[in-house]
């Protein structure tokens, strides 16, 4: 039915009667093969999101209620939780205009004028995230262990599955936690790095770790500069490769540079100024530099930028750096061994401990985690299950 005029009176108003007008609140697309069959798995359809104004008038009293049921879809689908808004992009083309507001103003209705709301099913927001009885246990478990906030849309689809595997997971994640030899600032900066490593940028992992830092505590200054120390992975490629080239060119009989005594004024210059900078020197870039001392000068002032910057340190602490490049080079989708002995050395030189190397190496190993992740939101969408 139309909008307009929903506030007039109607000629029914004598007789036990309701008067209803069907409401626009928004368009959003779903999958065909949900509702029919046979169907193409890429078919979609753009169908209404409707409310319903319910009006009665009561002779007796002089009195009108009126009646929302349901409220369709937000406008600014932006003030869902992150989890709604990430199933929101698969119920794409969207169009939140008009919402029920917006369709109530046509008749000349605003929300004041609403006396009741009534949800003919329970909506998104609260579904998605549910929790059956029988697993009630395992969240409460998981409030007091990791804390209610950092229940998300991947540790809901996990529990849905298999209550067996969460509660591992659960077990496994909260091990780091409950030893605590970082802080748990710095231990979301570690799995925020091990996250964003080029080597997997798992982005929702990414998200998770954003929110766990700022809300232990971290400033905008020490999350960029995490991601500045991560991006430095990509060097490995010459730290494996150069090696390899000296080794093939050596073979062909070519006299290849060795070690500091080969160096001219300018490489032995730029050794000093990455010394400076970085803090310490090792053998492993002494072929690179020799090779190639511009590509060498120019990885010293990329690398440093979280060692020189914010007054010219920085703004996380030394052992904390070392730390980061020991997350992302003992993750299982890089295991880099020459760069994670290294900065273990350089943890321990800057005062850190055992445990706290160990921590990191546990934390990294969650990042297997994300194949129940990734994997299971798969299988929901292939099978057309909702997260309920």
């Amino acid at each position: 039915m139309a909008t307009d005029n929903i506030s007039m009176d109607s000629d029914l108003t004598n007789r036990a009667v309701v008067t209803v007008h069907a409401l626009s609140s928004g368009h959003f697309s779903l999958p065909e093969y949900q509702f029919v069959h046979p169907v193409s798995r890429d078919a979609r359809r753009t169908v209404p999101s409707l409310a319903f104004l319910v009006q009665h008038y009561n002779h007796s009293t002089k009195k009108r209620t009126r009646i929302v049921f349901d409220l369709g879809l937000r406008r600014d689908v932006k003030r869902y939780a992150p989890a709604i808004q990430k199933h929101v992009e698969t119920r794409q083309p969207m169009s939140t205009d008009p919402d029920v507001t917006k369709s109530l103003a046509r008749g000349g209705l605003a929300p004041k004028d609403i006396d009741y709301v009534i949800y003919s099913h329970t909506t998104m927001e609260k579904s998605l995230l549910s929790i059956s009885p029988e697993n009630q246990h395992l969240k409460d478990r998981f409030d007091a262990e990791l804390g209610a906030a950092a229940f998300d849309e991947s540790w809901a689809r996990l529990l849905k599955h298999s209550p067996e595997m969460f509660a591992a997971s659960l077990r496994l994640t909260a091990a780091p936690r409950k030893t605590g030899h970082l802080s748990p600032k710095t231990q979301a900066l570690i799995s925020l790095a091990v996250s964003s490593a080029s080597t997997h940028l798992h982005v929702p992992n990414i998200h998770r770790y954003t929110r766990t830092a700022l809300a232990t505590g971290a400033s905008r200054e020490e999350i960029v500069e995490t991601l500045c120390l991560a991006s430095t992975l990509g060097i490995h490629a010459s730290t494996v490769g150069v090696p390899i080239l000296f080794e093939v060119l050596e073979e062909r009989g070519e006299a290849m540079p060795k070690g500091m005594s080969d160096m001219n004024p300018q490489q032995l210059a730029l050794k000093q100024d990455f010394e400076t900078k970085r803090g310490y020197w090792n053998a492993l870039w002494e072929e690179m530099l020799l090779l190639a001392p511009e590509f060498f000068d120019a990885y010293t002032e990329f690398s440093s930028v979280p060692w020189t910057n914010q007054g010219g340190k920085g703004v996380l602490e030394p052992k904390v750096k070392e730390l980061i490049y020991c997350a992302f080079d003992t993750a299982a989708t890089h295991m880099y061994q020459p760069g994670l002995k290294l900065h273990m050395r350089n943890v321990l030189n800057y005062g850190g401990t055992k445990e706290e190397i160990m921590e990191v190496l546990e934390l990294a190993t969650l990042l297997s985690i994300s194949t129940l992740d990734v994997g299971l939101k798969v299988l929901d969408h292939e099978m057309g299950t909702p997260l309920v």
